[in-house]
């Protein structure tokens, strides 16, 4: 029996809890293809959890479905439909399910890939025994090209033990996949931890044991977002931080920027934004469009109100603390904006942003805006308000360097069809491009919750 899998997207994360299907207008300019349509069968398992992902050939890209099933004995199976489609026009080449691991009292997953084809998925699981509670926090990694016949793929265990686990982000560079996780003790302190695990040698973390993150406490809402520098043994992040004052040790939240050497196994920290009595600042992306990883930096935060909607896209493009940038401001007769995508764009930062209109709590109009800005943050060309009336998916680069936004007729999931729209053919980052490995924008981090 297939059971539902909730797809939590934070497409409206702050104000809007429904939604309902506008019919999307495209401007004429874009050319769009239709990949999936839900009210078809085969279709059906890419409504609630729709992934793309790159592939080792580059030829092709794959479309995810992941759903799961149970047994008699009340076992958990993880499956994924699997479309592949050709990068050239997108038509399919195959479609088939796979089976992809047994998953027993697992509470969620976050899904990433790389761009030499590879997935993987990380997870929280508890086990009970006697009276002794055990939580874990998980690896699965596999290739793009797996086959109902193949063996499961390896689950590599990060870390175990009774704290309480929670896995904020997962992404792939240099061969490894980072995870960025929360752990709780019982008293309530909260701590964030990184491992790289290499899926070719699961058993051989980058480090012996996980590395703490986080110098400062940690704010209620986390929000944690990195970001690994190319050719440099860096990680960028950024996190919602409690800042104490030493004048008074008064506290007041704000955002904190965390460098990790990953050579020296070490970081260090600066607060670079303070929340206000009008506004509090929320990380939303990490985007680096150089091999240095210093001078092509932008770092991405939602403005938010007092009455929980955001109300402008900011940035900072600087390690040290400044001024937030505007972005993106709220456009007239909406309620509330997020960050839908984003990509490095040459020394720069294309941004696609969803203005969001909502009626008691529905979701009844998106207009979606894109941006190119310099490393200056200098607007490159005009506001291209190119998508109305759908909900965007994900965005994904493709090894061309075009870039390509995955959208619906739907506001959120689960979603009615899924079109895909290549919106620059170019992003002339053909040296960085071989290098960078595609991370999940904010609106395609799933979180996969399986309902036991």
């Amino acid at each position: 029996m297939a059971r539902a899998i909730t797809f939590i997207a934070f497409l409206a994360v702050y104000a809007v809890l429904s939604s309902v299907s506008g019919q999307y207008v495209l401007e004429s300019n874009y050319t769009e293809t239709l990949i999936f349509n839900s009210t078809v069968t085969t279709d059906a398992n890419f409504a609630d959890n729709p992934l793309l992902t790159r592939t080792v050939e580059g030829t092709a890209i794959m479309l995810w479905g992941f759903y799961t099933s149970e047994d008699d004995t009340g076992a958990t199976t993880l499956w994924a439909s699997r479309k592949s489609l050709y990068t050239s026009n997108f038509s399919v080449i195959a479609q088939s399910d796979v089976e992809i691991a047994s998953l027993d009292n697992t509470t969620s997953l976050v899904f990433s890939y790389s761009a030499n084809g590879y997935v993987g998925a990380a997870f929280t699981s508890q086990t009970v025994s006697n009276t002794t509670t055990t939580n874990a926090v998980t690896l699965l990694t596999f290739k793009s090209s797996i086959q109902y016949s193949d063996p499961l793929p390896t689950q590599t265990v990060i870390t175990t033990g009774e704290l309480t686990y929670e896995v904020h982000e997962i992404f792939h560079h240099d061969d490894y996949f980072y995870i960025i996780y929360s752990a709780t003790d019982s008293d309530g302190n909260r701590g964030i931890y990184l491992q790289g695990i290499a899926p070719t040698a699961p058993d051989y973390p980058k480090f012996n044991e996980p590395l703490a993150v986080n110098q400062s406490d940690m704010a209620d809402e986390l929000h944690i977002k990195c970001s690994k520098v190319p050719q440099v043994q860096l990680i960028y992040c950024l996190y919602r931080a409690v800042i104490t004052n030493e004048d008074d040790n008064s506290t007041t939240n704000g955002v904190s920027f965390i460098t990790v050497d990953l050579s020296a196994a070490s970081t260090s920290e600066t607060l670079i934004a303070n929340d206000t009595d009008e506004i509090r600042y929320i990380p939303e992306d990490v985007i680096i469009s150089s091999d240095d990883g210093y001078k092509d930096l932008l770092l991405v935060f939602s403005a938010i109100n007092s009455t929980n909607y955001v109300t402008s896209i900011v940035g900072i493009n600087d390690t040290a603390p400044a001024e937030p940038y505007e972005l993106f401001a709220l456009e007239d007769t909406y309620d509330n904006l997020t960050l839908a995508a984003s990509t490095p764009y040459n020394s720069g930062f294309l941004l696609i942003a969803s203005n969001i209109r909502a009626t008691d709590g529905v979701t009844t109009k998106t207009l979606n805006v894109m941006k190119i800005y310099d490393w200056e943050l200098v607007l490159i060309s005009d506001a291209d308000t190119f998508l109305k009336y759908a909900g965007i998916i994900q965005g994904i680069r493709l090894p061309n360097t075009s870039y390509h936004v995955l959208f619906s007729d739907s506001y959120e999931a689960p979603w009615d069809d899924g079109y895909l729209v290549m919106v620059k053919n170019q992003t002339n980052q053909v040296t960085f491009a071989s290098l960078i490995e595609m991370r999940l924008s904010l609106v395609v981090l799933l979180l996969l919750c399986i309902l036991l």
